[in-house]
């Protein structure tokens, strides 16, 4: 089965709150968390299109920023798929922290618009 995706480039990003503390382990969870529940709003909300970006191969990009620079972007009003995890405080940071922004998946050019700034991969 053959899908035409016009070219386009298809992609989820995640980022990640640098002003906290997070272990590798628990960045990877929470970035984990972040993908699926962006992913479970794409399927509601534009199935073609998640079905595109896994023809594909699912591309993802985690990024780094500060809680400020994620809460300006997670409150600009969208169509692109939103996912904001917030931590529970069960082990490394403290309750009701704000972890992961995941957004997309959806089109690459669309998702760099709505970040609008240029934030720098996580290492």
């Amino acid at each position: 089965m053959s899908i035409d995706n016009d070219d386009k480039d298809y992609k989820q990003v995640i980022i990640v709150n640098t002003d906290l503390d997070m272990r590798r382990g628990k960045i990877v969870s929470q970035a984990c968390h972040a993908s699926v529940k962006a992913c479970i709003t794409c399927i509601a909300r534009n199935p073609f299109l998640y079905g595109l970006w896994d023809v594909v191969g699912h591309k993802k990009v985690v990024l780094r920023a500060t809680k400020a620079q994620i809460d300006e972007i997670y409150a600009k009003k969208t169509i692109i798929p939103k996912a904001l995890i917030i931590d529970q405080g069960l082990t490394q940071i403290p309750a009701d922290s704000t972890t992961c922004l995941a957004i997309g998946p959806w089109t690459g050019q669309e998702i760099d618009e709505l970040i609008g700034e240029r934030l720098k991969l996580l290492q």
